[in-house]
């Protein structure tokens, strides 16, 4: 597929980070081919946003550290609705995101099927309604939707794992939260390996959700 039939608005988040990957490797003279990644987002930016990431990445963080939960009491605890947007404001996916009691925490987004795009992450309390979450995935090859491999290899491994990172906050009345993600590829099979060669990292989108509550009047 042509990058002038996908826009950053239109296209999943997978679709983005392949795109954008591609980029990357282009310029570099790579001869790899561009990796499908679990519908995460590598976001565009403007000059201006780009320096001010750059700027904002040399601040000191403020520390966080785990704090005892309440398990499936937490308000964290449910099934969210979720939009991420670019550092531009662009809409790059739609994600259903389930968080357990006992700190999994599973999503399914838009990304083609054979790409992998149900996976699993695992989520801590870090403040008053605030939570952290890292996620890894394994990356796959798709002909019809990253160019990779052939129909007779479509939903196998590519060589390539990631995970992104979330840190949340749910609103007082629990019924919506607001966040922030950050993203890596690295090559190989363990995203979390401090050796293993960094493909991409992205920084700078930001998540909105609403909470999925059952709807006693459209029961049977």
């Amino acid at each position: 597929m042509s990058a002038g039939k996908l826009t950053w608005k239109t296209r999943s988040r997978k679709q983005a980070a392949i795109m954008a990957l591609s980029v990357v490797l282009l310029v570099a003279g790579g001869s790899h081919r561009a990796n499908a990644f679990c519908g995460r987002p590598f976001p565009t930016m403007s000059d201006d946003a780009e320096q001010s990431a750059a700027q904002s990445s040399t601040k000191t963080p403020t520390p966080l550290r785990v704090l005892p939960n309440s398990g499936r009491h937490e308000p964290i605890v449910g099934l969210w609705q979720i939009t991420l947007k670019d550092s531009g404001g662009n809409v790059i996916d739609q994600v259903i995101s389930g968080w357990t009691g006992d700190g999994l925490e599973f999503d399914q987004d838009l990304s083609p099927i054979l790409t992998g795009y149900v996976c699993y992450g695992t989520w801590v309390k870090v403040g008053r309604d605030t939570y952290g979450l890292t996620h890894p995935f394994f990356d796959f090859q798709d002909v019809n939707s990253n160019g990779e491999g052939t129909e007779a290899t479509a939903g196998q491994f590519d060589g390539t794992s990631g995970f992104f990172d979330y840190t949340v906050t749910v609103s007082k009345d629990g019924n919506t939260l607001t966040g922030r993600e950050n993203y890596t590829i690295v090559q190989g099979l363990n995203p979390y390996d401090p050796t293993a060669k960094v493909l991409f990292t992205a920084v700078g989108s930001t998540l909105t959700a609403t909470k999925v509550a059952v709807n006693l009047s459209q029961l049977p």
